[in-house]
């Protein structure tokens, strides 16, 4: 049995402990402003509740997103190594303006984002995931880095080729992580 989301289809249960726990967790360590401070992130946290492992951080710089960090999960459903890659140079043109812009909006309105979408990867598998990613503050104040946690499902081998790293999103929703319960996020309503 799993749990409705607003964003298509239904979570499993684990998947929606895990997504509930992780934004409960950022809530929980968020200052006045509703947004947690990079510095004050644990990654200790992060593996107790099991997400690290499907945790990806960027930071914006000079107008592109540089991957900080990406876990094991991550990783292998890009094919490559992504931790001081440039977003610009992991996806196509076009797919990287779409996310750039995206993740561009989060920043610039301290807000956070919930989605589903697929990722084409290596040798034609396709993965489907669900995903949110909220702000962080860096010490200044200014919101400079996307935390997220994607969980990737299912995996359908699509075509034989060359790496395909595009990204197709559907249903996305912006909320502030302050003013939303988590458990909101996923009501079949």
């Amino acid at each position: 049995m799993g749990t409705g989301d607003r964003t298509q289809g239904a979570l499993p249960d684990a998947d929606f402990t895990l997504l509930c726990a992780f934004l409960d967790y950022l809530r929980s360590i968020s200052g006045p402003d509703g947004l947690p401070i990079k510095g004050d992130m644990d990654p200790v946290a992060l593996a107790k509740m099991g997400a690290l492992a499907s945790c990806w951080l960027v930071q914006r710089v000079d107008g592109d997103f540089v991957y900080r960090v990406a876990g094991d999960l991550i990783e292998n459903a890009f094919g490559q190594p992504l931790i001081g890659r440039r977003l610009s140079e992991v996806l196509d043109e076009a797919t990287a303006v779409e996310i750039s812009r995206r993740w561009a909006h989060c920043l610039d309105n301290c807000s956070a984002y919930l989605n589903r979408g697929y990722v084409s990867a290596p040798k034609g598998f396709r993965y489907s995931g669900v995903r949110v990613a909220v702000p962080l503050l860096d010490r200044a104040g200014d919101a400079t880095y996307l935390l997220g946690l994607t969980l990737y499902k299912e995996v359908t081998k699509v075509l034989d080729g060359p790496i395909i790293t595009s990204i197709q999103s559907d249903n996305l929703s912006y909320f502030s992580l302050a003013d939303t319960d988590p458990r909101s996020l996923f009501r079949t309503e």
